[in-house]
This record gives C-alpha cells, sequence and structure tokens, in this order.
C-alpha cells in the first residue's frame, strides 16, 4: 500500500501554470495539423461552394458501363 501525498493549494496551481506555459510556448503536432486542415477546408468552401443536390445525387451514382 502507497502513502497518500498532501498536496498543497500552491503547488496544484504551480503546476497548472507550468503545464499551460509548456503548452502555449509548443503547439503540439496534432493541433498543428488540425489548424491546417481547418484552414484547407475553409479555403475550399471559399473557391467552390458546396452544391447539395449534387452532393447528394454522387452519392446514388452507379457507374455507367461503356
Amino acid at each position: 500500500m502507497s502513502k497518500a501525498r498532501l498536496i498543497k493549494r500552491n503547488e496544484v496551481t504551480e503546476q497548472q501554470e507550468k503545464e499551460e506555459r509548456r503548452a502555449a510556448s509548443q503547439p503540439s503536432v496534432f493541433q498543428a495539423t488540425m489548424e491546417s486542415v481547418v484552414r484547407w477546408a475553409r479555403e475550399k468552401r471559399r473557391i467552390e461552394p458546396p452544391n447539395a443536390r449534387e452532393k447528394f445525387a454522387a452519392l446514388f451514382a452507379q457507374p455507367q458501363p461503356e
């Protein structure tokens, strides 16, 4: 059995501040990837507005035999 350790209030705030500083200083790979994907999606939507009817029809389109 392990002993419980008393955590003081100021230790908790110091740990949280350290984690926040570390997270703010270096964006993670996941965050950078998500930001680039979101930017790409916005740009794509701005250039090419979606046509709902065409998109829906494309879901059920059957390949045409030649």
